[in-house]
């Protein structure tokens, strides 16, 4: 939990972040691949292109998808799905499962540091309530933004864009 916070308080630290072109395709299939293994889960992984180059730092980049496909594998036992997509201006990472989902009332709250959703399962999904406050963060500081789509028992998807390398 140390090791999160001082990583929380870094980015807000606004310490300017490594900005380079980063491949959110290569970046993305090389994470679900090392999920599929350590899990043994289903993760379907679609993109429209080979490539898509966004603006950013690869380390916290990796973070932020590390962290949703976290979440996923920790509130879902189906299979998870990743999209990857690019428009004119943005990358876009969709990370969709389907798991217990996020009461609608609680959807505006989940980015904020030590909330958690259902208070009773702290201990048994071993999360300090931090991720997605740094995931955020992350986010932020490379332009990007956050998404969330919700509900309960049917599942939750994230989708965050990303400006594309010019």
């Amino acid at each position: 939990m140390t090791k999160t916070l001082l990583s929380l308080a870094e980015l807000e630290d606004s310490k300017p972040v490594d900005i380079k072109s980063v491949d959110l395709v290569s970046l993305s299939t090389a994470l679900v691949t090392q999920f599929m293994q350590v899990y043994d889960r289903p993760i379907i992984l679609h993109k429209n292109s080979n490539s898509i180059f966004i603006k950013g730092d690869e380390l916290k980049l990796k973070q932020v998808i590390i962290i949703f496909l976290d979440n996923a594998i920790k509130y879902s036992t189906d299979v998870i799905e990743v999209f990857l997509e690019s428009n004119q201006h943005m990358g876009i990472l969709r990370i969709k499962d389907y798991g217990i989902g996020i009461p609608q009332e609680e959807q505006s709250h989940v980015f904020e540091r030590f909330y958690r959703v259902d208070k009773a399962r702290k201990r048994d999904s071993g999360g300090s309530g931090l991720g997605l406050a740094i995931a955020k963060n992350i986010v932020n500081l490379h332009k990007g933004e956050i998404e969330i789509e919700s509900k309960e028992h049917i599942g939750t998807e994230i989708k965050v864009t990303f400006p594309l390398t010019n």
